[in-house]
């Protein structure tokens, strides 16, 4: 059985590794097999670790820099499945522009014999929120 502290310490170290670019540690939050699925926002479905990798390394490739605030998240347990929804909140910054944007997000984890590990990711953009806002530099 998966337990709710064990799906909010993965998905912190998640949100970590994805603020930090960090490449290495998201190999080892997410389950490197062929039936995962991670949907990015705007982007196709993409199934299998390989494909999924290639897309961090092409986000963490990008000059900006990421800060993430979760809000509301709720968790829903299934035996050796956790799922948690949220909305992330995101600061970008990039030689250009700061922006605040809004995602509804998925997150699903399951319990593997090397601890609980993502298999599941999908983002979509709250597209009708006041707050969202963009700066940009001239």
């Amino acid at each position: 059985m998966i337990t709710k502290e064990e799906i909010l310490e993965v998905n912190k170290i998640y949100y970590k590794a994805f603020e930090n670019f960090d490449l290495e540690s998201m190999s080892q939050i997410w389950v490197n097999a062929d039936d995962v699925v991670c949907i990015h926002p705007g982007w196709d479905v993409l199934l299998g670790w390989d494909k999924v990798k290639q897309s961090w390394q092409k986000i963490f490739s990008e000059q900006t820099l990421l800060k993430f605030t979760i809000r509301n998240p709720k968790i829903l347990i299934l035996d050796s499945i956790g799922i948690i929804t949220c909305t992330e909140e995101i600061f970008i910054s990039s030689t250009s522009a700061i922006t605040q944007t809004f995602f509804a997000t998925t997150n699903m984890y399951r319990k593997t014999q090397s601890g609980v590990k993502m298999f599941y990711h999908h983002s979509s953009a709250i597209l009708v929120n006041e707050r969202n806002l963009t700066i940009t530099y001239h």
